[in-house]
C-alpha cells in the first residue's frame, strides 16, 4: 500500500487510495463481500481498483485452507466485477474529465489552480 500511495497526485486520489486500503483489510480478514464492495467504491474514482483484483490473486497463491476451486472463483469474480464496472463507467461517462471541463471552462489542473496568477476580475 505504501508503494501505491507513491502515486496519489490530485487530492481525490486520496479517496480511491482509502477505499483500496479498506479493499486490501477485507481480504486479509477474508471478508470478501466487503473487499467487492470497497473495490465497486474505488472504481468510482480510478481504475486502481484492479490493484484488488491483484491482491485476490496474491490471497488465493498463498491461502491454503480454501479449495482451490473456490480460490479462483473469487479471483474471476472480483476481476469481472473490475470488468463490468469500468466498461459500465466508460458507457455513461466516455469522456476524461479534462476534455468536459475544457468544454465548460472549469480547471481541473492542480498547479493551474494554485500557482498561475489570475486576473480575479481585476
Amino acid at each position: 500500500m505504501t508503494l501505491i500511495g507513491q502515486y496519489v497526485y490530485f487530492p481525490g486520489d486520496m479517496t480511491s487510495l482509502a477505499f483500496l486500503s479498506l479493499s486490501l483489510y477485507s481480504i486479509l480478514q477474508e471478508k470478501f463481500i466487503w473487499a467487492a464492495v470497497f473495490m465497486a467504491v474505488t472504481g468510482l474514482f480510478r481504475e486502481s481498483a484492479f490493484h484488488v483484483v491483484y491482491f485476490m490473486l496474491i490471497w488465493s497463491i498463498c491461502d491454503r485452507r480454501t479449495k482451490t476451486v473456490n480460490r479462483a472463483a473469487l479471483v474471476l469474480c472480483f476481476a469481472a466485477l473490475f470488468f463490468l464496472e469500468y466498461k459500465l463507467i466508460r458507457v455513461f461517462y466516455p469522456g476524461p474529465i479534462s476534455a468536459v471541463s475544457n468544454q465548460y471552462g472549469i480547471e481541473t489542473s492542480i498547479a493551474a489552480i494554485f500557482f498561475l496568477k489570475k486576473d480575479c476580475g481585476r
